[in-house]
């Protein structure tokens, strides 16, 4: 149950009850930087839920850089994992029958 936060309406000048809303255009990195620096106070289910979108909305360095460690393009290595699947062999067998 979400209890109402008091906000400060800068158009009215007054302390005003209601739910904290966030803006459609943020993303959960900025929701983060905002609450610890102290400029906006999340809820629970939306600190939550910031910090799980976070993996998802902006991948670690690592994750993107796989293919520039070895100076590989995409179809350098395209090119490699279909020489490798050439290669395979189709084993020939017979079902043998049970009678």
């Amino acid at each position: 149950m979400n209890k109402p936060v008091k906000q400060f309406n800068l158009e009215t000048q007054a302390w005003e009850e209601g739910q904290p809303t966030l803006p459609k255009e943020i993303d959960a990195l900025r929701l983060l930087q905002m609450v610890y620096r102290g400029e906006i106070q999340a809820s629970p289910q939306q600190m939550r839920a910031a910090i799980e979108c976070l993996a998802f909305e902006s991948p670690k360095l690592s994750a993107v850089g796989v293919g520039y460690i070895n100076n590989d393009t995409f179809s350098a290595r395209l090119e490699r994992a279909i020489l490798r699947s050439e290669r395979a062999r189709l084993i020939e067998g017979h079902a043998i029958r049970d009678e």
